[in-house]
């Protein structure tokens, strides 16, 4: 990914959960999914996800983000604990 700016998009089912979790852990979480939409992520701990083109994860600690990357746009899907974020993707049926 080159260091192209991206506009970052939060779907509702993702939104909520960042309300909810402690405020350090949101601005940290928020921080890395910039650097995602920015192309610097340095020490980002992101994966694509198997079975789910353009479907990525974002890991901070036990939270992990689904996020999406198209040409312009990049959406975060869920944010959850470990092991519920995949069967709530697992759900979605996003393909």
């Amino acid at each position: 990914m080159s260091a192209v700016g991206r506009a970052l998009v939060y779907k509702p089912r993702a939104r909520k959960p960042l309300l909810r979790m402690p405020r350090p852990q949101a601005l940290a979480l928020r921080q890395a999914l910039e650097s995602v939409a920015t192309g610097e992520m340095g020490s980002t701990d992101i994966k694509p996800l198997r079975g789910h083109r353009g479907f990525f994860r974002v890991r901070l600690g036990s939270v992990r983000a689904v996020v999406e990357i198209a040409n312009e746009v990049v959406t975060v899907w869920l944010i959850g604990e470990r092991g519920q974020v995949y069967k709530d993707l697992a759900a979605m049926r996003l393909d």
